[in-house]
């Protein structure tokens, strides 16, 4: 029987290339083919999504036939997602010839080095495509090198860009979701992954310090290789035997700067510097709202069908933070660790997982010592909960930033208020916690997911539209929509007040999703209808394809109530309008509670026959 191909020889050894269309991977791929420095029998797999392939045809010219080397290109696709399948067969194909000594992987603008290095590490998808254990990619092939090829010209400009992938590269671009990404959040991905940066076109540009030093702040790990015309030694890029997929993933800028308590010495030298900005008290929504829009764009809302498409409303100059990634505590949303993370000119804030404190420790799920490790972050009466962001940028003022986001948190007196008399008892560490949708917050809203049997109520404001989806199985009825009225501002309980003096006529509540439907729930007017019924009924989504609805505001101006924008706008502040429903279960759920009742019921009457078949025997 002929050995296998994991016991009779060792992975190949596979150089990654990542980078922008125009930045010189191929131009790094032909000079790898043509070097005489490695002395190495090179397989080449070319993922070009270009429709005309015009990469591969430039690789099969005559300078390269000499090298013999075996080319698999793979077209309308990106081998970090769709095209997974095919990598997987090329390498193994390429792999049972026995002819080659080294792969190199020519990937496309819009890949993510880090899915495609995930690839070669064992997961499910990668081994479902294995007919037998010796054809698994991981016994099959190995990372050696990750290289990420940059425009020495273009990076301080794509770094800043709002542009997506698409507009920029359309002939990299498949039309599929990938695509939408913005240009800096990928640059600055491929640049964090890389474990060797080949800063190319170094001969045209002029401040080639403060490009390095950024790049070394993004990236303090890697090898940093300048060139022109993509000429590198050999060396540098082949047989480096750098990767490890643990330490590059940990090895980041930002992830650096968390785990130190100083800022970046290049700050001095070359303007470029990082710092951590940490506290324990929440942002205010409002307040982090407005200074949010100073500086970044803000990504993150839900679009539904008939929404105008909001132009980005950017700051008129750029902002010096080119980066800025971490941890952030949201009043109103107290529940959830909230990831902060922004590429050049666009923040995104998103749900990343409930705060430690907030769980059952019963439910962590971890190991002793890391859970040690996380009491030990308590601080009462917060929990875990904390502000902990790594900003790096050019010509940063640190105590100017600090002292801005400072005056965004909530103050003592609005915590006390907001969350009760025992907001700071050190008795309840967690005691403190303001109520969902207590606070205005216009930053974009994360869909509410109803899954249970329970009653349900949510705050709606004119900035605040309420997303949610309905679990699979489940359904949500609407009962009472309300309006609530406040011409001073709102207490923390609120009240509700019929006025003639606020400068709209009536405000529309109305139902839409992102399936299409469109639905009035009714129209409340502050002198003369505070309060409607509804009996609108949301059906749940399915397992695979989930419909987000929402509920909105639009106020009606008429008449004698019209008034200048800016009165608008401070009504809009004014007014909230509470809806109150029911969520119904999956039809299996209460079956099942009744069954383990039963269940329960029945081992309790067993027990009690068993204690009177003892009685009987003594």
């Amino acid at each position: 029987m002929a050995p296998s191909l994991r016991t009779s020889t060792p992975p190949l050894p596979v150089t990654l290339l990542s980078g922008f269309l125009g930045a010189g991977k191929t131009t790094l791929l032909k000079r790898i083919l043509e070097s005489p420095e490695h002395k190495l029998r090179i397989a080449v797999i070319v993922n070009d999504m270009a429709e005309l392939n015009i990469d591969a045809q430039l690789l099969q010219g005559p300078g390269v036939v000499q090298t013999k080397p075996e080319f698999v290109a793979m077209q309308n696709g990106c081998i970090c997602c769709t095209l997974r399948t095919d990598l997987v067969r090329a390498i193994a194909d390429i792999r049972a010839l026995g002819v080659y000594d080294y792969l190199v992987i020519e990937s496309t603008g819009i890949a993510e080095p880090m899915q495609v290095a995930e690839s070669f590490a064992f997961d499910v998808e990668t081994a479902t495509l294995a007919t037998s254990d010796d054809k698994m990619l991981a016994h099959l092939a190995a990372l050696d090198t990750c290289v990420t090829v940059v425009d020495g010209v273009e990076f301080p400009n794509l770094v800043r860009s709002t542009r997506q992938f698409h507009e920029v590269f359309p002939v990299e671009d498949d039309g599929g979701s990938e695509g939408t990404k913005h240009v800096s959040q990928l640059l600055i991905e491929q640049v964090e992954f890389a474990n060797v940066i080949v800063l190319n076109k170094m001969d045209l540009v002029t401040d080639k310090t403060s490009v390095v030093a950024l790049l070394r702040t993004l990236n303090p790990h890697a090898a940093i290789v300048c060139a022109e015309y993509s000429n590198v030694p050999m060396e540098t890029i082949l047989h480096t035997k750098r990767f490890n997929l643990d330490e590059a993933k940990e090895s980041v800028g930002w992830m650096e700067s968390l785990r130190s308590d100083h800022t970046k010495s290049e700050q001095d030298e070359y303007g470029i510097g990082s710092f951590v900005y940490r506290a324990r008290r929440p942002f205010d929504p409002t307040r982090l709202d407005r200074w949010v829009r100073r500086h970044f764009g803000l990504k993150g809302d839900v679009v539904f069908p008939g929404d105008r498409a909001a132009p980005w409303q950017l700051p008129t100059s750029p902002s010096p933070i080119l980066r800025s990634k971490g941890f952030a505590w949201i009043a109103g949303r107290d529940d959830t660790m909230v990831e902060w993370n922004q590429h050049g000119r666009l923040l995104s804030l998103s749900p990343l997982q409930p705060w430690w404190c907030v769980q059952p420790e019963a439910d962590w799920n971890v190991p002793a010592a890391d859970a040690a490790l996380i009491h030990s972050d308590y601080v009462a009466p917060f929990g875990d909960r904390k502000q902990e962001i790594v900003f790096i940028g050019a010509d940063m003022n640190k105590r100017d930033i600090e002292a801005a986001l400072n005056d965004c948190l909530v103050s003592d007196a609005d915590l006390q208020r907001l969350a009760g008399v025992d907001a700071f008892s050190t008795t309840q560490p967690l005691a403190l916690k303001i109520p969902k949708r207590s606070l205005s917050d216009p930053l974009p809203a994360w869909p509410e997911r109803l899954d249970n049997t329970a009653p349900w109520t949510t705050v709606v404001r004119a900035n605040q539209p309420a997303p949610f989806v309905v679990g699979a199985g489940a359904r949500l009825s609407i009962a009472s929509v309300c309006l609530r009225v406040a011409p001073t501002g709102f207490d923390a309980d609120g009240y509700e007040v019929e006025t003639p003096d606020v400068p709209f006529a009536a405000v529309q509540v109305w139902y839409d999703n992102t399936a299409g439907d469109r639905t009035l729930l009714g129209t409340l007017r502050p002198t003369t209808s505070l309060h409607v019924t509804s009996s609108i009924v949301v059906p749940g989504g399915d397992a695979e394809n989930d419909v987000v609805h929402r509920l909105r505001l639009q106020l009606v101006v008429t008449g004698a109530k019209r008034k200048t924008s800016e009165s608008l706008s401070d009504a809009a502040a004014s007014l909230e309008v509470h809806v109150i429903g029911d969520v119904e279960g999956p039809p299996g759920e209460d079956e099942e509670d009744d069954a383990a009742e039963g269940a329960d019921a029945e081992g309790e009457d067993d027990d009690n026959d068993n204690d009177d078949d003892d009685d009987d025997e003594m």
